[in-house]
């Protein structure tokens, strides 16, 4: 991860958990980064991406449920698949 700042974040550096070689390590990373989602993934954009905010968390949404905790695929898949690319 190539950092913008001079100093490094504490939430850039959990992202590198999202890769690690702990399975359990990986899905509590990423599942703590969409409920946490302003702070863990909104907050670290940077400047010139600002503007990707709004559908970042339209994408959030779609694809985890308003509250981040709706894991599940839905039967029908082309709904889903529609609000994403109308995104």
């Amino acid at each position: 991860i190539t950092y913008e700042r001079k100093k490094k974040s504490e939430n850039v550096i959990e992202l590198q958990m999202w890769h690690s070689d702990d399975i359990g390590s990986n899905y509590r990373a990423k599942k703590f980064s969409i409920w946490d989602f302003q702070l863990r993934i909104l907050d670290n954009f940077s400047a010139n991406f600002l503007g990707l905010k709004a559908l970042a968390s339209e994408l959030r949404e779609i694809l985890f449920g308003e509250n981040g905790k709706e894991y599940g695929t839905p039967d029908e898949h082309e709904p889903e698949y529609e609000k994403i690319i109308k995104a």
